[in-house]
């Protein structure tokens, strides 16, 4: 099994992409702004030659952030969940 790369998705990465095991590994993640996490989303393109390149979204992000009534404990470094 003469394998070069393996490509899995699910899994959300601040860039949408990250390489792992020597290069032969890519997780893939196409959501920007996934759950409020302010990460990157990625499209990963493969050419007829094989050779791979990414399309990455990046998300506008604006700060400080409204802070809810009922949202008491909200802090920029936890991730929003909810709505």
């Amino acid at each position: 099994m003469d394998i070069d790369l393996i490509v899995r998705a699910h899994e959300c990465k601040d860039n949408g992409y990250e390489f792992m095991a020597h290069g032969k590994l890519c997780t893939l993640f196409s959501a920007p702004n996934y759950q409020d996490f302010d990460n990157a989303g990625s499209v990963m393109k493969v050419s007829k030659n094989l050779e791979v390149s990414f399309h990455t979204i990046v998300p506008h992000i604006v700060y400080p952030r409204e802070k809810k009534k009922d949202d008491e404990t909200f802090d920029e470094k936890t991730p929003r969940t909810g709505n």
